[in-house]
């Protein structure tokens, strides 16, 4: 039965089509390789003429294996849940493949692909995923009814064996569907997946994600995604070679509602880290400098953190975050307002600018930043003002006591070897025609020393990601300033940080991202884990924090010049197409849902009003041209007559198309020419009239079974009854292949015998 056979394919392509979107989502490839191929051989090594299943007690086996392995993702090698259910699912999905399958068997195993691509759904944002999502969904639906169909005829089968054994008829043509089946599958799997699609986007736009189901440490977190920032920097273990090209974020920057599109580089800081650990080798945020976060609420406004001087020029930044794997919300600096979209609420520090989000979060998160496009210093004061309208008691996480914050003190001191690093920078500003007191408070000339400082890095230490044997006892800053002189963008951060300390400076550590790839095709910035950055923030006194970095900006700028390849294009392409995923599905929110009825409002409206003043005018005219009808009945049924008219005629054509197309499948005569193919269109038609009668009654002729065993078999099978589809097969032999017309007299034989099979099969049992 081919509908069995089709079954037993789509199985194979629904497992096969899980097992890739589960490997995807995961980002797996050794596994979509090997899951694949066993999934390939499996159809080889079972379904074909030899097959061999193996045995029950293996299966069983196979089982209680995969649920041992389950135990050991879960609790031995910690992996995420999601994955792990995963691979239990897919390794009992291969396992019944490679057994006996009944139908049940193979209901179980779409259930398990259906419950990994729950599992799989819950690791992955990406567009491709998302396109493997939606052609599993429109395959099961197919896979469904097909289910449900070869069930039926199982079923069927299993009587109609009983039935025949009975009466002694081993040779009844089997139990098919009637005509058209095929047809009707199509039409119906196509209906019932535009009204899934419908039903679901209706939800999708009225239901949007709420920030409350997902968040930092969700166990839907993605899966091995390397976001390259760190919100602490360990010296004592070298960073591995940032090679993800995967977007992490994008940011569209907008002057006056109009693209940015300057080539400079832009610094997106996440964390600030004012505290170096010498023992533990490590640079970390204060623990007392949090005690000056503030906690604001978002609601959906706009969070003013400063006013904007009206003579300096602002840029709006919308941040898009594909992977919150951590609350660091990343800016530019100094920010000047902020708007959150899917985001409760914030914390803004006014003493190291630091941004987190506060409140439960959900995967993807959009936001907007306003910064000056040139330095504005007086903001750095009005960050004070802000905290203290916001909040006027300082936020403090926890109840536990806590070390008062103390400004005068903020990210100053030096202990690793200060009258060394003093020395260096003395000499260093010496040659540079520089001096400062390490007594001095900050001020406007502490810029040129910073750069003095940073310019000597650049110029005599080199940049390189190769780990380096650290001895005993040593400490990796001294290291590298004094002894390798090469090393990573974090020890040029913290080498200048130390030196700037050493002689009074107020000096902090920055990391973030370095963002100067431009997407032409979305007009936005794209920011890449390999983008990952350190540098250095010094205060300047009414200046404020200025920015310095001390790594080779040749190094930093290399990246760029390796992307621009004859793919770039494509890829930019590809990329969008993947932000507008992320921005219009993974991140869609209650402000996004009401900003897309509004603007949907605001484009329907107009049109809807001129579309009502053209219907109004339309059924002005023809009451107009109708009056004279509409006076008395006889135009009341002139109309009704035409409309009916019309439906017939469009239901007699579309019937007359099917006809021709049935006919045209099977007397296979797409070689012929067309006047040759009208002519036995019409001639050899009765045959065709033959085999519907047939099939109506559930008597479908095998592929492999030629017309005249066809029509042998039957007429053995039920004597006198279907004796008239040999004559008739004999007749369509003479026209189809002997070339003989469709005279009179063979036209009277059809007639008769038609009317004689008619008979015969009303007279067979239901």
């Amino acid at each position: 039965m081919d509908v069995i056979l089709h079954f037993r394919r789509l199985v194979y392509a629904q497992v096969m089509l899980g097992v890739i979107a589960f490997c995807i989502a995961e980002r797996n490839p050794g596994l979509l390789i090997t899951a694949g191929a066993v999934v390939a051989l499996s159809w080889y090594l079972i379904e074909g003429p030899d097959a061999r299943p193996m045995p029950r007690f293996w299966l069983n086996l196979g089982a209680l294996a995969a649920v041992a392995w389950l135990f050991v993702e879960l609790r031995i090698l910690a992996l995420n849940p999601n994955v792990a259910i995963g691979h239990f699912m897919m390794a009992l999905q291969l396992l019944l493949l490679y057994g006996r399958k009944t139908h049940r068997d193979d209901g179980l195993v779409l259930l398990l692909s259906l419950l990994e691509m729950i599992a799989a759904s819950l690791l992955s944002l990406s567009l491709l995923y998302g396109l493997f999502l939606a052609a599993f969904s429109l395959l099961a639906v197919w896979t469904l009814i097909y289910f449900n169909f070869s069930s039926t005829l199982l079923r069927m089968g299993s009587a109609g064996g009983s039935f025949r054994t009975s009466l002694g008829r081993a040779d009844l043509p089997g139990f098919t569907a009637g005509s058209g089946y095929r047809w009707q599958l199509r039409v119906m799997a196509g209906a019932m997946s535009a009204v899934i699609a419908l039903g679901g986007t209706v939800v999708f736009i009225l239901m949007p994600r709420s920030p409350e189901g997902g968040g930092e440490g969700s166990r839907g977190a993605p899966l091995n995604v390397e976001i390259g920032f760190t919100s602490e920097i360990q010296l004592g273990i070298t960073p591995t070679t940032a090679t993800n090209q995967e977007p992490i974020l994008m940011m569209a920057v907008r002057s006056d509602g109009q693209p940015f599109t300057s080539t400079q580089v832009w610094r997106l800081r996440g964390a600030a880290l004012d505290t170096y650990d010498p023992v533990l080798q490590t640079w970390a945020r204060g623990p007392t400098v949090g005690q000056r976060d503030v906690m604001t609420e978002t609601n959906n406004r706009d969070i003013a953190l400063a006013r904007p001087n009206p003579r300096v020029p602002t840029l709006q930044a919308q941040i898009t975050i594909r992977h919150l794997s951590q609350r660091h919300l990343f800016t530019v600096l100094p920010p000047l307002e902020f708007e959150a979209q899917g985001i409760n609420g914030i914390m803004f520090n006014p003493f190291d600018q630091q941004i987190t989000a506060g409140g439960r979060l959900g995967r993807a998160v959009q936001y907007q930043v306003e910064f000056p496009l040139s330095f504005d210093d007086r903001i750095f004061e009005e960050y004070q003002l802000f905290a203290r309208s916001q909040f006027p008691a300082w936020f403090r996480r926890g109840g536990a006591r806590e070390p008062e914050f103390e400004p005068s003190r903020y990210a100053l001191g030096w202990e690793v070897q200060p009258e060394r690093f003093a020395e260096l920078a003395g000499e260093i500003l010496t040659a540079a025609g520089l001096a400062r007191d390490p007594q001095a408070g900050a001020s406007a000339a502490d810029g040129p020393v910073a750069k003095a400082l940073a310019d000597y890095l650049q110029t005599t230490c080199a940049y390189s990601l190769e780990p380096r044997a650290v001895l005993p006892g040593s400490e990796p800053i001294t290291e590298f300033l004094f002894t390798s002189r090469q090393g990573h963008c974090e020890l040029f951060a913290s080498a200048l940080a130390g030196l700037a300390r050493s002689i009074g400076l107020r000096a902090r550590v920055v990391t973030g991202y370095l963002v100067s790839e431009y997407n032409p095709v979305g007009e936005y910035f794209v920011v890449r884990e390999s983008d990952a950055h350190a540098w250095v923030e010094v205060d300047c006194g009414r200046a404020g924090w200025r920015t310095f970095d001390a790594t080779p900006a040749a190094e930093l700028y290399r990246q760029d010049r390796n992307r621009a390849t004859w793919t770039a294009g494509l890829r930019q392409l590809v990329e969008h197409l993947d932000f507008l995923w992320v921005r219009s599905v993974v991140a869609y929110d209650p402000q996004s849902r009401e900003s897309l009825l509004s603007d949907l409002a605001g484009k329907l409206m107009p049109r809807l009003d001129r579309q009502q003043a053209f219907l109004r005018s339309l059924t002005q005219e023809t009451r107009t041209l109708a009056a004279p009808l509409w006076a008395n009945a006889l135009g009341y049924g002139l109309v009704l007559i035409i409309a009916v008219g019309i439906v017939l005629a469009i239901g007699l054509l579309i019937r007359e198309l099917r006809r021709r197309r049935r006919r045209l499948a099977v007397l296979r005569i797409p070689g012929m020419d067309p006047k040759g193919r009208r002519t036995l269109l019409r001639e050899a038609g009765f045959y065709v009239d033959m085999l519907a009668m047939l099939e109506a009654h559930g008597l479908k002729r095998p592929e492999w079974m030629t017309p005249l065993q066809f029509s042998q078999n039957l007429a053995q099978s039920y004597t006198q009854a279907l004796r008239p589809t040999v004559a008739l097969t004999e007749l369509f032999y003479e026209v189809r292949y002997g070339g003989y017309p469709l005279d009179e007299g063979r036209r009277q034989r059809c007639r008769q015998q038609l009317a004689q099979l008619s008979k015969g099969l009303a007279s067979l049992p239901v």
